[in-house]
């Protein structure tokens, strides 16, 4: 894992040109059950069609998915695994809420992403941070990565 300190992104490792999108049977021997598991979950957002909410929600873009995906597969260490989400507008997502820190990573599907992050104290927010626009090829924010490496259990 790479920081870019002039940009304070973590930059995804280097990853061998893929013919597929998502992960191949070899790479997902790989991964851990939960990890399988939420790349399963998220996959599965693909499917979903317009109104899959029965109130009119927009389906999901198979980009966004991608881009879910792809954004996983650049996890840095001592970030536990998100929960995944789907937004009635369409956005692919990925969030943690536990011990006072919340942080969500949306994905819309144009290879970009938004986040927001914050720790609290008591009732107050403490720490916040956040971007509307972000090029997936850029990584993690490192901001992101530091406040989220506080929930690493192990």
């Amino acid at each position: 894992m790479l920081v870019d300190a002039q940009t304070d992104f973590v930059s995804p490792p280097p990853k061998p040109s893929m013919v597929h999108d998502v992960p191949t049977l070899a790479t997902r021997d790989r991964l851990s059950k939960e990890e399988a598991d939420l790349r399963a979950e998220i996959q599965a957002y693909a499917s979903l069609t317009d109104n899959w909410d029965g109130e009119g929600a927009a389906a999901p873009p198979a980009q966004a998915v991608r881009d879910a995906i792809e954004f996983l597969g650049g996890r840095p260490d001592g970030i536990p695994l998100p929960l995944p989400e789907v937004a009635s507008i369409g956005d692919v997502g990925i969030y943690w809420d536990e011990d006072g820190i919340f942080a969500e990573v949306q994905f819309g599907g144009d290879q970009a992403y938004s986040y927001y992050a914050q720790r609290k104290a008591a009732r107050d927010v403490v720490e916040e941070y956040g971007n509307d626009s972000i090029v997936l090829a850029q990584g993690w924010p490192q901001d992101m990565v530091q406040l989220l490496r506080q929930l690493d259990k192990s």
